[in-house]
């Protein structure tokens, strides 16, 4: 009969005939190894995504109703400005930038903080 080794580090493999990895290390190592880096890059811009949208809530509820803020107030917090998931054109047809639900546009030097209705 066939001898399975784990496909990670080459260990005899017992157990389920369908197993391909020792353990589980060896198993996580491998799929990092396969998705190489364009995965972790796409977290990354998840994780600055989520991030943005957090911070434009947080200030949308802090400000009062049509209060501008300081685009200096939004990078203090950790805003990066050349990360959002798309744009529109509301009020007076000026860009929205949006991160999710949540957008801000400049009016001036000041930045008015929306909400966005998304599609269903």
């Amino acid at each position: 009969m066939n001898q399975r080794t784990c496909l990670q580090c080459g260990a005899a493999l017992q157990g389920r005939s369908d197993k391909k990895f020792c353990d589980d290390y060896c198993r996580n190592i491998h799929y990092h190894r396969q998705t190489g880096n364009g995965l972790r890059q796409v977290l990354n811009i998840q994780k600055m995504l989520r991030k943005n949208r957090k911070i434009l809530e947080e200030c949308l509820r802090l400000s009062e109703a049509g209060k501008l803020i300081s685009k200096a107030s939004l990078e203090d917090r950790g805003y990066r400005f050349k990360y959002h998931t798309h744009t529109e054109l509301l009020r007076e047809k000026t860009p929205t930038y949006c991160c999710f639900d949540m957008g801000y546009r400049s009016v001036g030097t000041k930045i008015e903080i929306v909400r966005v209705r998304l599609p269903e």
